[in-house]
C-alpha cells in the first residue's frame, strides 16, 4: 500500500504478484483480508478494472465481510469510484 501511495506502480504491482503467488490461496482464513488489501492497492493506483475484479471475487462469495456500504464510503476507492466497472459492481450487489 505504501508503494502505491508513493506512486511506485511497478514495485507495488510486483508486491501484489508476490502475494498472489505465495500467500493468497494458501491461507483461506486471511484470503479476504489479503484480497481487500490488493483491491486497495489497485484503487490507489487508479486501476478500476483490477479493483473491480478483486472486489468481485469477494462479493461473489456467500459469506463475506465486505459490504457495498463499505465500498461506497471507503475513501481508498475514490480514484476508481467513477470507473464503469466499479459502478456496475455497486449496482449488481447493491440490491
Amino acid at each position: 500500500m505504501a508503494l502505491a501511495g508513493l506512486g511506485r506502480r511497478a514495485e507495488a504491482l510486483d508486491e501484489v504478484r508476490k502475494i498472489r503467488q505465495n500467500f493468497l490461496y494458501k491461507d483461506l482464513w486471511v484470503r479476504e483480508t489479503m484480497l481487500r488489501g490488493i483491491a486497495h492497492i489497485h484503487a490507489v493506483l487508479g486501476d478500476g478494472d483490477a479493483t473491480a475484479a478483486d472486489l468481485e471475487q469477494m462479493l461473489s462469495q456467500q459469506y463475506t465481510g465486505l459490504t457495498i456500504h463499505v465500498l461506497r464510503l471507503d475513501p481508498r476507492f475514490d480514484r476508481v469510484r467513477d470507473h464503469p466497472r466499479f459502478r456496475a459492481l455497486l449496482a449488481k450487489y447493491g440490491s
